[in-house]
């Protein structure tokens, strides 16, 4: 199949390099919009929302899992409104507990009041 699309000064060619890239462009995307449903379901199942989400409860979590605890946190990124549709539907997610951070700050405060009150006793 010739495709006769330019006259560039070489004539009515099929071997002009503005017009076959401008084909394998033109291919490309039709190729693409044939997977377009697919990327958008995979977007959609896996996808979370994490509006309203400060990073220190991402790195509350990180943190957690480097130590291989993360069955521990149970902060607001296992909240049902901030997990994907998978994790909903597979339980792939942890527990949670509003008072989580409270609980864990307040529990290093009072190991910090402790350390410093067994330092000034010695």
């Amino acid at each position: 199949m010739s495709w006769n699309l330019c006259n560039h000064g070489q004539g009515q060619s099929s071997d002009c390099n503005n017009c076959l890239l401008t084909l394998n462009f033109i291919s490309n995307i039709l190729h693409m919009r044939r997977h377009l449903p697919v990327g958008a379901l995979f977007s959609l199942y896996f996808s979370v929302d994490l509006t309203h989400v400060s990073l220190a409860e991402h790195d509350a979590q990180l943190e957690l899992f480097l130590e291989d605890r993360l069955d521990k946190y149970k902060g607001r990124l296992n909240a049902k409104k901030h997990l994907s549709l998978f994790e909903r539907l597979f339980g792939r997610h942890g527990e949670y507990d509003q008072k989580w951070a409270f609980d864990l700050v307040k529990k290093d405060m009072e190991r910090a009041l402790i350390e410093r009150a067994q330092e000034g006793e010695s």
